[in-house]
């Protein structure tokens, strides 16, 4: 995997005052991918710092049948999706996906956490073809 996603690990979980657990298989994507999906993991993540107020945060990389699926999910406080809108962060992340063709949503309610996840065709042939495992999940606890 060129290091992106694992560089991007790093940088991700080094800022947070929360422990970690990372696991990263197989998978290949370009390099514009995965600074998306960084910078997107980036932003959720320092939103559930600045405002989600839970115990733990769960970042999920998945690959399988050529797309690119992220998630952070945390425990916090929530809001009301029907009537907050899009921040600079979100709508960034949005733009930043939908720009590469892929599709973000964010799902919160109050009192029940808020989960953002988005999706991306990675566009290498050989990943079309096959399934792959997951690549990773990083638990973060406060």
């Amino acid at each position: 995997m060129g290091g992106g996603l694992e560089t991007a690990r790093l940088c991700l979980v080094s800022g947070h005052r929360l422990p970690s657990m990372w696991r990263l298989t197989s998978g290949v994507t370009s390099q514009d991918v995965e600074a998306a999906v960084h910078f997107c993991s980036l932003e959720a993540l320092q939103n559930v710092a600045k405002y989600a107020d839970g115990s733990q945060a769960r970042l999920r990389l998945s690959q399988q049948n050529g797309v690119l699926h992220f998630q952070v999910e945390d425990d916090g406080r929530g809001f009301d999706s029907a009537r907050t809108r899009y921040g600079t962060g979100l709508q960034g992340m949005v733009d930043r996906i939908e720009a590469l063709g892929g599709v973000v949503t964010v799902n919160s309610s109050i009192g029940s956490g808020t989960t953002v996840e988005g999706e991306i065709r990675v566009l290498t042939e050989d990943l079309v073809q096959k399934r792959t495992p997951p690549l990773t999940t990083i638990l973060l606890r406060g």
